[in-house]
């Protein structure tokens, strides 16, 4: 029933957040096996992704990408646009992990094609992320930074919206790794074309990042 698959789903969950992912991915299959039986696609994409989640966590980059692409392949099918642009978004981010920066701009790009037209700008902003990350791979630097620019111009602008300095706080954890990027790829040009402006941009991101 669905209770039970809820059940196992909250399991999992239980798991993951105690950062026991083994037996994370033990419940999430016994919710999956549960959720096709019942022939539940909406619990069966979560799922996917849930186990996504959780095989990167294990370190099965290769696995969590194939859960991954299967949760957006579904929501694609189910019209679910907006869970559909983030799982494909975090298939890029294996991709990009896997060394296949083309398919992991592909997938970015879709991901941030869709979440555009849903307004999902979190999305958005990760989508944005991911194809500055290639980008950099690649050695178009500029190119990355224009990316890497726009997605901070959205972080900024969500963590502007949140009215006490826990809840910013709490938001900034999430998205501290754009802003390492950033930092990192502004120092990078700064000594590639040492232009004091780039390390001096640097400093200031990482005034604002505090």
């Amino acid at each position: 029933s669905d209770a039970l698959i809820g059940a196992a789903i909250t399991k999992g969950e239980i798991y993951y957040a105690l950062k026991d992912f083994a037996q994370a991915k033990t419940a999430y299959l016994e919710a999956q096996k549960l959720a096709v039986e019942k022939e539940n696609k909406h619990l069966i994409s979560a799922i996917y992704a849930s186990l996504g989640a959780t095989e990167k966590r294990l370190g099965n980059i290769q696995a969590a990408l194939e859960n991954f692409l299967k949760a957006a392949q579904i929501r694609g099918e189910l019209k679910m646009k907006g869970m559909q642009s983030a799982a494909l978004v975090s298939a890029a981010d294996m991709y990009f992990l896997l060394g296949q920066f083309a398919n992991a701009s592909e997938n970015a790009s879709k991901s941030l094609e869709i979440a555009r037209i849903t307004g999902d700008r979190v999305t958005e902003s990760n989508a944005l992320y991911h194809l500055a990350r290639v980008k950099r791979s690649q050695n178009e630097r500029l190119a990355s930074l224009k990316l890497i620019e726009d997605s901070i111009k959205i972080v900024e602008s969500l963590r502007g919206e949140l009215i006490s300095r826990s809840s910013r706080a709490a938001y900034f954890s999430t998205v501290r790794d754009k802003y390492e990027f950033y930092i990192r790829l502004l120092i990078e040009l700064g000594i590639e074309s040492e232009n004091k402006d780039f390390k001096a941009q640097a400093f200031a991101v990482g005034e604002r990042a505090k």
